[in-house]
């Protein structure tokens, strides 16, 4: 039975929204960045550190294929590194653009809240 965690779609609408209730709140910029490349992170590293763990990588284990990232490493280890590569490169790019967008968007909500409140 397989985790299916990359057949939601949900991801698309919770980190965007995280982004903006972190600036609706006042959370922080750097906060905010920083939750989504986690985010990030433990979508690209988790699922092959389990495997790489647990030893269940290969044979009927439910680690047995490669996650989302496509790699078709030969092992949990190789597929570990790779996703810390990429969530590095690449995590880390999205999560600064995407995270700072939304905050910028909750803060102007907030803004205009604040503003229409006192008015």
């Amino acid at each position: 039975m397989g985790v299916r965690l990359y057949d939601f779609w949900g991801w698309l609408v919770i980190v965007p929204g995280t982004a903006v209730i972190a600036g609706i709140l006042g959370a922080g910029l750097i906060p905010t960045v920083g939750t989504l490349w986690l985010i990030c992170l433990w979508g690209y590293a988790f699922p092959p550190l389990v495997g790489y763990l647990s030893g269940e990588w290969m044979g009927a284990g439910r680690y047995t294929s490669p996650r989302m990232l496509g790699f078709a490493y030969g092992s949990a280890r190789a597929e570990l590194l790779g996703g810390l590569e990429t969530s590095v490169n690449f995590g880390l790019a999205l999560a600064v653009i995407v995270g700072t967008t939304g905050y910028v968007v909750g803060f102007v909500i907030r803004w205009m809240a604040t503003r229409i409140r006192s008015a």
